[in-house]
């Protein structure tokens, strides 16, 4: 609900600091869940260090080689279920896994360590990736930092083979549960049947860590980083998720426990209301249709949109798929995956915005040095097009998806006219390839830029002889726009939405395309506050591309509104 948050902080205010069974977190998918805990122990506590007769030394490495093997398998059937369950996007979590485990230091160095140190391999395994765990913790972006979750992953399916642990019981409790860990990977979160899931809590994480995406993925609430779980979590315990505030309560008391149960009833209700939206047309009161899209990143959100009944797909983020495979993708994998977004939508239409990596969101493969000010050097576009055959990649595969269905290109932080001359040069040669290679695709594909860059905004008028829509990305807008990071806490109240050089853009924007007869929207976290939907609306939108999530809730907001105050309120403001 649009004010849970307040809600849920209201039920702890004032006991924060006599309540020690709050613990706080990152809030990484919404939800409240109450139930059990259920902890997942680490299996790195049996190990111990065990000097090897030489005698045994050629037997460790057969034991450990043939560890490896499972290992494989096992990743291997994960890979098949998650894709089977989730989609093609998660499944590539595993992939990545396979590729760890092809490392040198699997294949080869441990079984010369075992070779030359004479000791037993669950030694040398710990040993080996807490040198790991030691180097990646020193690196300063989060998404690096974050990439040891997958050796982990790797390494602890190695251990617990290597074990030979009885594991059906780590992952069968009788009834659903809220599962904590100090790090839940991917491997472990594919073993737990999904009906004994209530939620996830770790210590370990952050929002781009394996979990927080499959949680997400899942539509289960879910807090990471929480300081102090393990040692104060204990399996049978009660407990209260708040994935909206990032907030968990261990063996809340009954104050606390009251006031989550009646949060949930009322959620329930409000959610069985908004499902009667669901087939009604995003109409106002005095019949104006206002296209509802959403903001998608893998196939499980497109799934969603699918059932909230979307008018489309607004804004689809193709930099997850990279993201979580840990490497470039070929032009096939890319086309694969958009293929199946396009065709799953059943002719309405795909808006695939191209990589938008850079920032805080790199590839390893990329070799960033360490710039002073990421989110103003070199990211997104600009990437592109100084890597051309990655860009040309993308490209291909996005023209090959749209002989399937409504597919329009969208391009990400343009500042200026040269970079769209120079990228629809590249775009041409792409599509002069698939004609000659007789590869069908749709010769006249629609394409258009985000505004997000105040210079875009402000040349707007110029930019849109060039394009065929507009989309508005708010969030970069107002934060280049009035110089202040959303994410620095010493600096969010500067963060307005409704500044008036913010809504001044905006506006410039929306006329500039309307003018021309070509389609603008909006797909930031504007579009999705009903907050904000009637002032949009009176500034001209009739397009919104938002999380799926909040599909229901703004269209239950726009059949409550006319034109004319819509009007009235922006001309107010």
């Amino acid at each position: 609900m649009a004010d849970s948050n307040s809600t849920n902080l209201a039920l702890h205010s004032g006991s924060e600091s006599v309540f020690k069974g709050l613990l706080k977190g990152i809030p990484v998918s919404e939800g409240i869940a109450i139930g059990k805990i259920w902890t997942l122990k680490s299996p790195w506590d049996e190990v111990s260090e065990i000097p090897l007769d030489a005698k045994k030394v050629c037997h460790e490495i057969q034991r450990y080689q043939s560890a490896l093997q499972k290992v494989e398998q096992q990743l291997n059937e994960c890979k098949a279920r998650i894709y089977k369950d989730l989609g093609p996007e998660e499944s590539k979590i595993f992939e990545a896994h396979l590729s760890i485990l092809k490392d040198p230091f699997f294949q080869t160095e441990l079984p010369e360590a075992i070779q030359k140190r004479r000791r037993n391999a669950e030694f040398l395994l710990k040993e080996g990736f807490e040198h790991f765990r030691s180097s990646f913790s020193k690196m300063e972006n989060e998404f690096f930092r974050h990439r040891i979750d997958d050796i982990q992953d790797v390494a602890v399916r190695i251990l617990r083979s290597l074990l030979q642990n009885d594991e059906a019981h780590l992952f069968s409790p009788e009834e659903p549960v809220v599962w904590v860990a100090y790090n839940l990977t991917p491997s472990d979160a594919a073993r737990i049947d999904r009906k004994k899931i209530l939620g996830f809590v770790t210590e370990f994480g952050g929002e781009t860590s394996h979990v927080s995406i499959l949680a997400r993925s899942m539509g289960l609430p879910a807090v990471v980083g929480v300081e102090r779980l393990m040692r104060e979590a204990k399996t049978g315990d009660a407990i209260i998720v708040d994935g909206n505030a990032g907030i968990v309560y261990l063996n809340p008391p009954p104050r606390v426990l009251k006031g989550y149960q009646k949060l949930q009833s009322q959620f329930k209700i409000y959610i069985r209301r908004l499902s009667r939206e669901r087939d009604r047309v995003s109409k106002t009161k005095d019949g104006v249709f206002i296209s509802l899209q959403a903001n998608v990143a893998m196939t499980a959100d497109v799934s969603m949109a699918v059932r909230q009944r979307s008018d489309g797909i607004g804004l689809f983020r193709t930099e997850l798929p990279f993201l979580i495979s840990g490497r470039l993708l070929t032009e096939e994998e890319q086309f694969q995956i958009y293929r199946t977004v396009v065709q799953a939508m059943k002719g309405k239409p795909v808006t695939i915005r191209t990589l938008d990596l850079g920032g805080d969101k790199f590839l390893p493969f990329q070799g960033v040095e360490k710039e002073l000010n990421p989110f103003l050097g070199w990211r997104s576009i600009r990437i592109s097009l100084q890597e051309q055959d990655v860009f040309k990649d993308q490209l291909l595969a996005i023209l090959r998806a749209s002989h399937y269905g409504k597919v329009r290109i969208l391009y990400p932080m343009i500042s200026s006219l040269e970079e769209v001359i120079e990228i629809h040069k590249i775009l041409e040669q792409c599509k002069q390839e698939l004609q000659a290679k007789n590869i069908p695709f749709d010769k006249n594909i629609p394409t258009g830029i985000m505004i997000e860059v105040p210079s875009a905004a402000i040349m707007a008028e110029t930019l849109i002889r060039h394009v065929d829509f507009f989309s508005i990305g708010t969030n970069d807008l107002i934060q280049y726009t009035l110089a202040v990071d959303r994410n620095n806490e010493k600096v969010a109240k500067f963060y307005q939405p409704l500044n008036p050089a913010i809504l001044r853009l905006i506006h410039n924007t929306i006329q500039s395309a309307r003018f021309a007869n070509k389609s603008v929207s909006l797909c930031g976290e504007m579009a999705g506050s009903p907050i904000f939907t009637p002032l949009l609306i009176g500034l001209g939108l009739r397009e919104l591309s938002m999380s799926p999530t909040m599909l229901l809730e703004v269209k239950e907001r726009i059949r409550a509104l006319t034109i004319p105050e819509c009007e009235r309120l922006a001309e107010e403001v």
